[in-house]
């Protein structure tokens, strides 16, 4: 009997309202805001138009409503890559590594991607709702590094943890800028450039490091 429950569970089809989600999100993803049309969505999904607004109050709303799903889903992601990392490597070696991470979830992520786009390019007629619906995520992200930085040995920073999580953000909103509007390459480049120079006014030198464990 259980194996029959768990049978049915796993065959249970996407309610009209999860697929409405997932296609706005392909549609707002690929056409923007004014671009998408929700004729057109709804015919994807398999129902009438009218029947759009049986769960979401409007086009305003419907996007409104998958941005908020897109930064829990960014969110989650963000935080479970931090978890899993840290268990294996210090902080210096996550943060180093985060920049990939996000531009390869550029690429294959379709939450990530709309919800960046948006973030640089929001609709304008939506701008004030959607920085105050992106705004949370920026400042937990930047929370949860100053805690990070402050669970590490006085002696390995060289500057204040909240001065650290600043201006590691100010670095990744520079690479994921410079890859919206130059590409992946260029990106790279600003990686390749900015995280010595990081390192250097914010970690302590491990030689430097070194020589006060063995004094």
């Amino acid at each position: 009997m259980n194996d029959s429950s768990c049978a049915k569970k796993k065959s249970r089809a996407p309610t009209a309202k999860q697929l409405l989600f997932t296609t706005a999100l392909e549609h707002f993803s690929r056409n923007g805001f004014e671009g998408a049309s929700l004729g057109q969505i709804a015919t994807d999904v398999g129902i009438k138009k009218p029947s759009i607004y049986k769960h979401f109050s409007s086009k305003e709303d419907l996007f409104i409503k998958v941005l908020l799903h897109t930064e829990h889903e960014v969110k989650r992601r963000i935080m479970r890559y931090f978890t899993d990392h840290l268990k294996e490597n210090g902080l210096k070696e996550t943060l180093q590594a985060f920049p990939h991470f996000l531009l390869e979830e550029y690429e294959k992520e379709l939450s990530f991607c709309f919800l960046l786009r948006q973030a640089f390019f929001p609709p304008q007629m939506l701008t004030r709702d959607v920085l105050e619906k992106i705004t949370p995520l920026l400042d937990s992200f930047e929370k949860m590094l100053t805690r990070r930085f402050k669970e590490l040995a006085p002696d390995m920073l060289l500057s204040q943890p909240a001065a650290a999580s600043l201006a590691y953000i100010t670095i990744i909103d520079g690479i994921l800028a410079e890859m919206l509007y130059a590409g992946m390459n260029k990106a790279q480049r600003r990686i390749d450039a900015a995280w010595p120079i990081y390192c250097r006014g914010v970690f302590t030198p491990d030689k430097l490091l070194q020589s006060t464990v063995k004094n």
